[in-house]
């Protein structure tokens, strides 16, 4: 049985909201007013000398005007490595990229394990204080082959339970569903 020093814990804070989720992770527009995703070594259709990269930012338009990119210190997409909800540290089985408007304080990480000690870097970890009604958008990428993204994926056992309800089929006249 691990001490309880050994324990992750958030950070200790005279903060505490019953509705409010901490996300641990890096700022990936921490620099610029986009994010980057570098994609070269999992796309081999283009030659090894050139850099693939997504490129992401979030815009706006108000009225029926251009669209405008939304500054880096209004909204945030990070790479987020854990949470903690209601004095308990969590790992989300994979990263997950989000994207959400935050215009708190920008805070290097503490506790759960991500704890920065020194100066805040564009890559350091940093934590946002969320309530948990608080709009998120996941971005999710995956780079495979057809096979593996397509057909793999939906093999029995891989694929969402809800998929396997077996009553329900479309029917191929007019797009009706029909119980069989």
């Amino acid at each position: 049985m691990p001490y309880a020093s050994e324990v992750p814990a958030p950070g200790s804070t005279d903060q505490f909201a019953t509705d409010e989720i901490i996300l641990y992770g890096v700022k990936l527009n921490a620099v610029q007013n986009y994010a980057r995703l570098d994609l070269t070594e999992h796309v081999n259709f283009r030659p090894a000398q050139e850099t693939v990269v997504l490129q992401l930012d979030l815009r706006y338009r108000m009225g029926a005007g251009g669209f405008n990119v939304l500054q880096n210190n209004t909204v945030v997409i990070a790479a987020i490595y854990g949470y903690a909800f209601e004095g308990h540290c969590f790992r989300p089985d994979k990263t997950r990229i989000y994207a959400f408007y935050y215009d708190g304080p920008d805070l290097p990480a503490v506790g759960c394990g991500f704890d920065e000690t020194g100066p805040l870097a564009s890559n350091s970890y940093r934590m946002w204080r969320l309530k948990m009604r608080t709009p998120l958008m996941e971005i999710s990428a995956a780079v495979d082959t057809a096979e593996t993204l397509i057909l793999d994926a939906n093999l029995p056992g891989k694929r969402a339970p809800n998929t396997y309800d077996s009553r329900m089929q479309m029917s191929h006249r007019g797009g009706r569903l029909t119980n069989s």
